[in-house]
């Protein structure tokens, strides 16, 4: 069964991610292009990243985080500081 449900996105969920490094850490993003860093055991929502396209593909490892998106752009952020701190483009939008 369902162990929570956070009812935060506006939207629907398009990507959920847990941090391999500090296993407390989730991370989700929504049609709504919030992305939302959570405490996982608690629900408790930690920081909020605003994207300016859907990101449909997340990884979370320790204070980095990757978005994919629909807008072809990958973006490493440093979710301490919540900021982008580079932008690659990709061949295609990840959907």
């Amino acid at each position: 069964g369902c162990l929570r449900i956070i009812p935060a996105h506006k939207d629907f969920v398009r990507a959920v991610a847990l941090c391999n490094t500090f296993l407390e850490r989730l991370v989700s993003a929504g049609e709504d292009r919030s992305i939302i860093l959570w405490n996982a055991p608690t629900g408790e929502k930690l920081r909020e990243f605003d994207q300016a396209s859907v990101a449909t593909a997340i990884l979370l490892a320790g204070s980095c985080m990757v978005t994919a998106g629909e807008d072809a752009r990958l973006r490493i952020w440093n979710t301490e500081l919540a900021t982008v701190q580079h932008t690659v483009k990709h061949p295609q939008r990840v959907s």
